[in-house]
């Protein structure tokens, strides 16, 4: 979850006055700085916000900011890139008017190379001074190499004071340009359209045709095909076509359909992909859909085309029926990517959509997938479907924070297959809780694309892309290869836009511009969807759509002018040059690797907020890159965590990276180091605007919590509580990080589900307001919760939250009280007695002659209460036994929920005397065995605690053994007369 600190909170107080320490910055009067022979650097900017982890927040976007921009607003960040990497010894800011309330300790500066980590600049002096009725911040001392700098402002609310009118003639940095980086951009030599009016002779207003997406190949006979589809993302009357040229791809003659929609959907449209390829027998296939959209990205559904040709594609066959795919699927896409035949025949076609209409679809659609079908035949038949990138956490885009519901989430993805025989993918995430939105997700197989690693991010922007070899890599020894990517431009709006990379898609490097064939600078933000093919020695053949209208913006029904097929000639370097490059990226790479780093329970995240890449020096300790990159993962810093590698060793926080084998492309893992018993799970539904239908995701089980804001862009405060049998969740109390709020009672709803699935709005409760030690704290009473998801919402979609949980563990507090048992079993009782049903069965003042077992799905509190006779269970829902004797084995498995034995704090329980041994084994809900005199062994294995797992202050006459419990189980002061052992050797 995203968290944020207000200046108000203690916790800021003090980051402040670190901050003022630290930067060593202080408001002097106005220099002379001015009269220094330094040059003013040329620029462009962006605003990145909130910008709550200046170290790691990056801009994803186009540095393209051009209007007004207030620095103290929702601590945002602005940023200005040099262009290339340049010395800076002095900035300055003018403001609109001639006040603000911006001093030195509101300020941190930061710089990188990179745009992916970003060092503090420290020893700088503030100075202040006025210019035209305008106040002036100098900012001096400064001795940064960087291309790219920042300059963040620690508020958080929107009480702005300090305003840059126009960034290119307000913001102004000085120091000496650095020489032009050649990097290892590719060339554009040559440009020209592809389609045109002639492409279209069977159509009666052929100026009005539109072509997208193009997918280029090479036949057999040496013609060059060209597949396109006539309109885009599922919109009514989309045919495919093909081109051909027999001149390597100079001109084009007309084009022929290859499929029209049919009957089956009404308004339905074909697309194509940049999928087809020739085998190496020579058969060409290629891939297409039709679809309909019922509902705008929402209500979609379609079937796929594989279609393959022997005569140089002149004749196709399989146009006629879709294919089957081997699981159901209803929205079925092309991911965008060309198929990939392997080494043994097997093809991969890459394909991304929604396996199902969700019940709910209308507030909280199924989230998309990504995921290949393989096919042994050629691609006649496809009978396998591996998943790659699947996120069903990403919380929906829906107003008011998207134009409408969308559960895009994976999708679109492309692929290659390297020398070594690795596959590689990259896929388009779409995310809006992620600063860096539509960032790859890098994922591979190491076997044919029968299994793939979890997606990790790398950082670069690029919706709608391919990438394939680039030339270069035939001159480079070791299996090293250079990849070169196109997609749509993000960071340059309205142009196709290419990178490189030398380390297998882990880091993309030195964007350029693809070049429209008229010289327009801007030719539709659409523009890209780029696929190659390689030509002799170093060139290869980009084809890509474009439009001719340069406007960037078309008023509504204003048609615009049509998109066509263009083409690019790039050309790489020669070969010296080119072993330089690929040595320049190695040396980089090992001083300063890119390291993918994810929180230990990243499965119940979403991936936004739950991975993140981080580009670090190699000199850079263990125990420094762990306090940089926990608070990007919601994990306190200031709480013992331990980092462990891609085999499971943890990794010494005193080791540099280097030294503790981190290398660029590893995958890391941050965790606590400790585990924590508590009777509830702490967790986030970001943008909750449909609280009854929206799940609870982002739990805090591998670390503890940075702070959380409560009231901020419509975020649900979730809680997964073990209820113990016999009881109910009576009062809930929150305390905020101050002593005030705009949140009231009447901006609350508290909702409970046992599934975390469907909610149900809770009614009757009573809420009450106090300052407590300078603190507003809001209780909840009267709540009689027995379902074990709690979630409280609030009607705000803005940031300036006013209500922080500064340490949620200890800020937000439950209560509970007994309930009403549906059954009650109280007296003697002769002979074996049976607990079934979905109900509660309350053993209460009781003594049992005979065995007691509780079925699969019942929950049984046991108090005051003598038991003759073994208490066993398989699958129940809760199980506590408190203040009890019991003689017999007490073995309890497969419990679904809360397994209480003895102590709690909060529950009135008190400890048994047990006689006879304990065994938990395979329960998936919290555990707790506290305070109990147990005479026989103790055994724990197999368990997966949903929260957590306590066993302490124990008197145990026998062995205590435990093993193959996830997490690990937290306690101890237990008095054990036999051998420890396993994970409870400690204990």
């Amino acid at each position: 979850m995203t968290t944020l600190l207000r200046p108000r909170s203690i916790t800021a107080l003090l980051l402040a006055a670190l901050t003022l320490l630290a930067a060593v910055a202080v408001t002097a009067p106005a220099s002379n700085a001015a009269d220094a022979e330094d040059e003013r650097l040329a620029a462009s900017f962006a605003v990145l916000g909130p910008d709550p982890y200046p170290a790691t927040g990056r801009v994803g976007g186009a540095f393209s900011s051009t209007g007004a921009i207030a620095l103290d607003y929702l601590r945002r960040s602005l940023v200005a890139d040099l262009g290339t990497v340049s010395a800076v010894g002095r900035i300055e800011l003018v403001d609109r008017d001639a006040t603000s309330r911006l001093t030195a300790s509101d300020y941190t500066l930061w710089s990188s190379r990179d745009n992916q980590s970003y060092q503090r600049l420290d020893d700088w002096t503030l100075h202040t001074r006025q210019q035209d009725g305008r106040l002036v911040h100098e900012f001096t001392g400064l001795s940064a190499e960087a291309r790219y700098v920042k300059i963040t402002t620690r508020y958080d609310d929107t009480a702005f004071t300090f305003v840059v009118d126009k960034p290119a003639e307000d913001v102004r940095l000085f120091g000496t340009a650095g020489e032009p980086d050649p990097g290892a951009a590719l060339d554009v030599v040559d440009s020209w359209k592809v389609t045109s009016e002639a492409t279209y002779p069977d159509v009666e207003h052929p100026d009005t045709m539109s072509a997208f997406r193009p997918a280029i190949t090479e036949a057999p006979n040496g013609d060059f095909l060209i597949i396109f589809n006539t309109s885009t993302d599922a919109n009514p009357g989309g045919e495919v076509r093909l081109i051909r040229s027999t001149d390597r791809g100079r001109t084009w003659g007309p084009s022929q359909i290859i499929a029209a929609p049919s009957d089956r959907y009404e308004g339905g449209s074909l697309a194509s992909s940049r999928g087809m390829t020739t085998l190496r027998d020579g058969t060409i296939v290629m891939t297409y859909g039709e679809a309909v959209n019922h509902t705008r990205f929402n209500d979609r559904e379609g079937v796929k085309f594989v279609a393959r040709s022997t005569d140089n594609g002149h004749t196709w066959e399989g146009t006629d029926e879709p294919i089957d795919f081997p699981v159901p699927f209803r929205e079925q896409f092309d991911a965008g990517g060309r198929m990939i035949e392997t080494a043994d025949g097997t093809l991969l076609l890459p394909v991304w959509g929604t396996r199902e209409l969700a019940e709910d679809w209308e507030t909280n659609p199924r989230r998309s997938e990504s995921g290949v079908l393989r096919s042994f035949d050629g691609g006649r038949t496809w009978p396998e479907f591996e998943v790659i990138g699947y996120d069903p956490h990403d919380p929906v885009h829906s107003p008011p924070f998207y134009p409408y519901v969308f559960g895009a989430s994976s999708t679109e993805f492309a692929m290659q297959q390297l020398p070594s025989g690795r596959i590689v993918a990259e896929i388009r995430y779409e995310n809006v809780v992620d600063p860096v939105r539509w960032q790859l997700y890098r994922s591979y197989s190491d076997d044919d694309g029968a299994t793939w690693s979890t997606p990790e991010p790398v950082g670069y922007v690029a919706p709608a892309y391919s990438f394939a070899f680039a030339p270069c890599t035939d001159e480079l020894a070791g299996g090293q290869t250079k990849l070169v990517l196109g997609a749509r431009g993000i960071t340059q709006l309205g142009k196709a836009i290419m990178a490189v990379s030398f380390d297998e898609g882990v880091t993309w490097q030195d964007p350029f511009a693809l070049e429209h064939p008229d010289g327009n600078d801007f030719y539709g933000t659409l523009g890209g969807e780029p696929d190659f093919l390689r030509l002799d020695d170093r060139r290869v053949l980009v084809v890509f759509q474009a439009s001719d209208d340069d406007r960037p913006y078309i008023p509504p029904g204003d048609p615009g002018k049509p998109w066509h097929i263009m083409a690019n000639v790039l050309e790489d370097a020669a070969p010296d040059e080119c072993r330089a490059q690929a040595a320049a990226a190695e040396e980089r790479q090992e001083s300063d690797p890119n390291v993918f780093v994810h929180r230990a329970d990243r499965a119940e995240w979403t991936w936004a907020l739950s991975a993140k890449n981080a580009v670090q020096p190699a000199g850079t300790t263990v125990g420094e890159f762990v306090a940089t990159q926990a608070p990007a993962l919601s994990c306190r810093a200031d709480q013992p965590l331990r980092l462990r590698d891609e085999d499971g060793r943890v990794l010494d926080p005193g080791d540099t990276l280097a030294e503790a084998g981190v290398r660029n492309g590893d995958s890391v893992e941050l965790s606590g180091a400790e585990p924590t018993a508590r009777p509830f799970r702490i967790g986030a539904a970001e943008l909750d605007v449909s609280p009854a239908t929206r799940h609870v995701a982002n739990w805090d089980d591998a670390c503890a919590p940075t702070p959380i804001a409560l009231d901020y862009r419509s975020r649900g405060l979730g809680l997964d509580v073990a209820v113990p049998a016999g009881e109910v969740v009576s009062a809930l109390e929150l305390r905020d990080s101050a002593g005030s709020t705009r949140l009231k009672r009447s901006d609350y709803r508290l909702w409970t589900s046992p599934d975390n699935v469907h909610f149900t709005e809770v009614t009757g409760w009573s809420f009450a307001s106090r300052v407590e030690d300078g603190r507003i704290v809001h209780r909840f009473d009267d709540l009689a919760v027995t379902d074990r998801y709690l979630k409280v919402t609030h009607p705000y979609t803005d940031a300036a939250y006013t209500f922080v949980l500064d340490d949620p563990r200890e800020d937000i507090s439950l209560e509970f009280a007994a309930r009403t048992c549906d059954t009650v079993v109280t007296g003697p009782v002769a002979g074996p007695l049976t607990v079934d049903g979905d109900g509660t069965t309350c053993v209460t003042g009781a003594t049992i002659a005979g065995p007691v077992t509780v079925e699969a799905g019942a929950s049984v509190s046991v108090r005051d209460s003598r038991v003759a006779g073994p208490l066993t269970s398989g699958g129940a829902a809760a199980i506590s036994v408190c203040d009890s004797t019991l003689t017999g084995r007490v073995a309890v498995s497969g419990s679904t929920g809360p397994v209480l034995i003895g102590q709690a704090d909060g529950h009135d329980c008190g400890p048994n005397t047990i006689t006879g041994p304990l065994s938990l084994d395979a329960n998936t809900s919290t555990i707790r065995v506290a305070g109990n005199r147990i005479t026989g062994a103790v055994t724990l294995t197999a368990n997966t605690f949903a929260s957590s797992a306590y066993l302490g202050g124990n008197r145990i006459i026998g062995q205590l053994r435990c093993s193959d419990n996830t997490p690990e189980i937290d306690g101890g002061d237990n008095d054990v007369t036999g051998r420890r052992s396993g994970q409870c050797a400690g204990l």
